[in-house]
């Protein structure tokens, strides 16, 4: 509310564009009317303000009010065509209206550049100019936020044994922020359509380089008519051979977009693989389960009857994805957490939070099981939690990683970690607990805590709803 009050009262005084930031954080809090009025207060000062329009879009797509939603999205992409939110936020609405070419051609016109810097430079530049000074008992003089995040890196390495190797690192991590919202739509199309569908939508819309070269076998032909054509800075829908007039309707798909198609590619046969090992796993599970139960039967029945039942029975038809809970798998499975960790990922990008829930708490698990922790689950699952409103779980897993970085912050006899009081709280518990109060609020959160059932350091998570209270995060005062 403070920032609601502040970007709108006192920082759109002087940029009217800024009262978008107030606008967001009421669509966050789903004041939806009170965001409509700001953004139509944007644009009551600054008429072509294509970020304006394509927040009132937004607002408007989520009030589905979609017509009206579709003429300010294309307003947004006429105001600037170099601002990616309006095409991204067309591309959404074309996708609900179930216009897929359109959505896609709509994408296809956006401009993204490249990522500044190279990513394997991004690798060798250090993080932090300078460390602090080595002290006793202080894990060699490194402050918390760096020994957490060279923890991280170090749950994430590619040198882990055992590990699986389709799921390693795959590029869209490495993708911009514009990308990855993109990526979001062409999962929603999938989502509708299928896999087969999408391409076959993709073809109806994109004529791929390689797929022009490769037209009638004129490989040569085509490759010069491309280059004279590019030489001449034609547009991408006439970058086709002049010898197949065929394709002439078709666009030149972007190399940006045709990678994110390529990502979604492999996610999906990542997917395939999980979801075909459980299938085998819940059959074999049910097998076992239904001769253990029909051998008590064989004793007291004739040979002839039993194979009568158990023809009858059969193996269970597969209901949904994952039927095993997360003991099962992380008692058997043979994976390291590593693997877990990347599903529960995979599973997030394709919007599959149960899913992705599941891999977390077995990535978890599985390392507990190997007499370690898996701190980067631990902080997916408490995302997860805190997103989901699951009060309990959220702070008995803020309590856990709290204590956790104490044991690993400091080492001195002096100061046992389970009286530590004096490490700060790392930004995911904090954003963890906030979301919490925003959701549930204040008093929920409070009376959870205060339940003697859970062994919890509480006066530690108590600071932080204070600092929420003090601060007037959304939700504190109910």
């Amino acid at each position: 509310l403070q920032a609601i009050e502040f970007f709108e009262s006192r920082v759109a005084a002087q940029d009217p564009e800024c009262a978008i930031v107030a606008a967001r954080c009421c669509d966050a809090i789903g004041e939806l009317d009170r965001a409509i009025e700001l953004a139509h207060s944007v644009l009551d000062r600054v008429p072509n303000s294509s970020q304006g329009l394509a927040m009132l879009s937004r607002l408007y797509r989520k009030k589905q009010m979609l017509d009206k939603a579709l003429e300010l999205a294309r307003q947004a992409t006429e105001s600037c065509p170099g601002d990616s939110n309006g095409w991204i936020e067309l591309g959404e609405i074309l996708t609900a209206i179930e216009s897929f070419e359109a959505a896609l051609l709509a994408l296809n016109e956006m401009e993204i550049p490249p990522p500044q810097l190279d990513p394997f430079l991004r690798k060798l530049m250090p993080g932090r100019k300078s460390l602090t000074s080595p002290s006793a008992g202080r894990a060699r003089g490194l402050d918390v936020v760096t020994m957490v995040s060279q923890r991280l890196k170090d749950e994430r390495s590619d040198r882990i044994p055992n590990r699986d190797r389709s799921l390693s690192e795959v590029p869209i991590r490495l993708l911009t922020d514009a990308e990855k919202r993109v990526y979001e739509v062409l999962v929603k199309i999938l989502d509708k359509v299928g896999w087969d569908q999408f391409l076959k939508i993709r073809g109806a819309c994109f004529v791929m380089e390689s797929d022009v070269r490769n037209v009638d076998g004129e490989s040569n032909l085509v490759g010069n008519d491309l280059k004279e054509d590019q030489r001449k800075g034609e547009t991408d829908e006439d970058i086709v051979p002049r010898s197949n007039p065929t394709l002439r309707k078709k666009r030149l798909c972007k190399p940006w977009l045709d990678l994110l198609v390529i990502n979604m590619y492999e996610d999906l046969r990542a997917w395939a693989v999980w979801h075909a090992e459980e299938q085998e796993a819940s059959s074999r599970q049910h097998q076992t389960h239904d001769q253990q139960q029909q051998q008590p039967q064989q004793q007291a029945a004739s040979s002839e009857v039993d194979l009568e039942q158990g023809e009858a029975e059969g193996p269970r038809p597969q209901q949904a994805f994952v039927l095993r809970s997360t003991e099962e798998i992380s008692r058997t499975t043979r994976r390291p957490a590593i693997d877990w960790l990347r599903r529960g990922e995979l599973a997030r990008r394709l919007r599959r939070s149960e899913e992705a829930k599941l891999a977390f708490l077995v990535g978890m698990q599985v390392a507990e099981r190997d007499g370690d922790t898996h701190l980067t689950s631990w902080m997916e699952a408490l995302r997860e939690f805190s997103n989901e409103g699951n009060i309990t779980q959220t702070l008995m897993s803020c309590d856990f990683i709290w204590t956790f970085v104490d044991k690993l912050s400091d080492t001195s006899p002096a100061r046992p970690y389970d009286s530590c009081m004096l490490t700060p709280p790392l930004p995911q518990i904090r954003d963890a607990v906030y979301t919490l109060v925003s959701r549930c609020g204040l008093a929920q959160v409070r009376a959870v805590l205060a339940n003697p059932t859970k062994e919890m350091n509480r006066p530690r998570l108590e600071s932080l709803l204070e600092d929420a209270e003090r601060w007037g995060v959304y939700g504190y005062d109910s």
